[in-house]
């Protein structure tokens, strides 16, 4: 399948940081959507705050500093530099997968529904 635009990609690609894509997005489906307001309200309402959402833990499961501790047995903890600490259990992980989850379903749903807007498929 050939991309829309190769030169669109590449610039989104050579974008580093989350929060500039995104502010990317947010522009362009302003600019592109603004005769499908229910599309642009998707991409703003849903899709955005769901990466947001997802891309937060990620972040500080990648990056972080994690530890055990025997006064938290059953949970791992995420040291900061400040010297506080946040305690994580399983339950906090699984919510962050069902974060990714929904990121991802509202990521494939907004494909779809630009493919029909903009390919007529």
């Amino acid at each position: 399948m050939k991309p829309m635009s190769y030169i669109g990609i590449q610039v989104f690609e050579a974008i580093e940081s989350t929060h500039k894509r995104l502010q990317l997005l947010q522009d362009l489906a302003h600019y592109e959507l603004t005769n499908y307001p229910d599309d642009l309200e998707f991409i703003l309402e849903t899709v955005i705050p769901s990466i947001r959402r997802a891309g937060k833990f990620r972040n500080d499961v990648a990056h972080g500093n994690w530890c055990i501790s025997d006064t938290y047995p059953n949970e791992i903890i995420l040291n900061s530099w400040d010297e506080t600490a946040q305690v994580y259990s399983v339950a906090d992980f699984d919510k962050a997968l069902l974060d990714i989850e929904n990121s991802s379903a509202a990521i494939i749903k907004s494909v779809m529904r630009m493919s029909k807007i903009f390919c007529g498929k």
